[in-house]
């Protein structure tokens, strides 16, 4: 069963649209394959008349013999391979957009949220592009968060950028870059570069927070067997 729609809201102050949003989905559900798929799109949207948004969000389902859920609205985690589930090209981050990196003035807030079966990621950045008089102003932060259910495991990732230009020329940036994994033990890594015209530094560490913690021990195919080998243990 293919289903094809087109969703439209509006909200309107004295005549004036200050958000439009049009999604347009497609849906395929196999009931042989015990099997939907789900795909939508941001189609000529924008809020306040100012900022464009745009973005996909994409849903797959199994409840067949491998049954599986995902949910995706902008997408997935940098580290995450959705594999072996493919998706389309419009499943990009949901973001507001004002102008282009060619203009006076560019602006770009985005983020994505997804659920699978054993993870739970987001993550949000924000763009700004600052010019005039042959100078060029550039600062973008961000981050994303990939948390894993079993075997439990987290994983942060931020960085965060600012750069002056003068004709193309760098006269100064600053890059920050940092993760946080865990557990057993917390591990922090963090790098800053510093950039004067021709000159670049940068500093790095890696800090272990907590002790270890002890692997997981495998199940035991026999638990009669296992028992009865340890009887004739002594120790």
């Amino acid at each position: 069963v293919v289903l094809l729609g087109s969703a439209h809201a509006e909200i309107e102050l004295d005549g004036r649209a200050y958000l439009s949003i049009r999604v347009d989905i497609v849906g395929v559900v196999d009931l042989r394959a015990e099997t939907a798929a789900f795909d939508a799109v941001l189609v000529d949207s924008h809020l306040m008349g100012m900022l464009d948004l745009t973005g996909g969000a994409a849903f797959r389902l199994s409840w067949g013999a491998q049954p599986y859920a995902v949910l995706s609205l902008g997408g997935f985690n940098p580290a995450y391979d959705p594999e072996p589930l493919s998706f389309p090209a419009t499943l990009t981050r949901i973001a507001m957009v004002h102008g282009t990196p060619s203009e006076e003035l560019y602006l770009r807030f985005e983020g994505y949220f997804a659920i699978t079966s054993n993870t739970l990621q987001f993550g949000a950045s924000v763009e700004v592009l600052i010019q005039s008089d042959h100078f060029i102003v550039h600062g973008s932060v961000g981050f994303d968060a990939l948390i894993q259910r079993s075997p439990f495991h987290f994983r942060f990732d931020i960085r965060a950028s600012v750069t002056v230009a003068y004709r193309g020329q760098t006269l100064a940036g600053l890059t920050l870059t940092g993760s946080l994994t865990g557990p057993g033990p917390v591990v922090v890594q963090a790098k800053v570069c510093i950039e004067l015209l021709f000159f670049d530094i940068c500093f790095s560490g890696t800090f272990p927070l907590g002790p270890a913690i002890a692997p997981l021990l495998a199940a035991a195919a026999g638990l009669l067997d296992t028992l009865l080998g340890e009887l004739d243990n002594p120790a």
